[in-house]
């Protein structure tokens, strides 16, 4: 489970309690560096028609964990410091590549039902 594991050798637990701190000093895969691959995913799928949302999400995300794999295999990092590292090269900007032409649709809010 995610930020279940603490990381052997962490730094001192009050370092863990300063804003920014990096949590993946602390636990192995921590919760809000998966919630920020969760975010960046499904904002991007938002540009897209409905009916390409999900092969385009399938092919991005096991094109972004086959990275996971080979980065982790061949370093010494822990789990979430290496999705943090591949989060970062692979920007927003470098996931839409190939549907530049596409503009953002705004955000339709539905009613809520009481």
């Amino acid at each position: 489970m995610a930020g279940c594991a603490g990381v052997t050798g962490a730094p001192d637990a009050a370092q863990e309690l300063s804003l920014g701190a990096d949590t993946t000093k602390f636990v192995n895969v921590p919760l809000d560096v998966i919630y920020k691959y969760y975010f960046r995913a499904k904002r991007s799928t938002m540009v897209l028609p409905m009916a390409q949302r999900l092969q385009w999400l399938q092919t991005r995300d096991v094109e972004e964990r086959r990275e996971w794999v080979s980065k982790f295999r061949e370093s010494t990092m822990s789990l979430g410091q290496v999705i943090c590292e591949v989060y970062i090269s692979r920007d927003e900007i470098g996931l839409l590549q190939g549907h530049q032409h596409l503009k953002r649709r705004p955000l339709r809010l539905r009613p809520h039902h009481l």
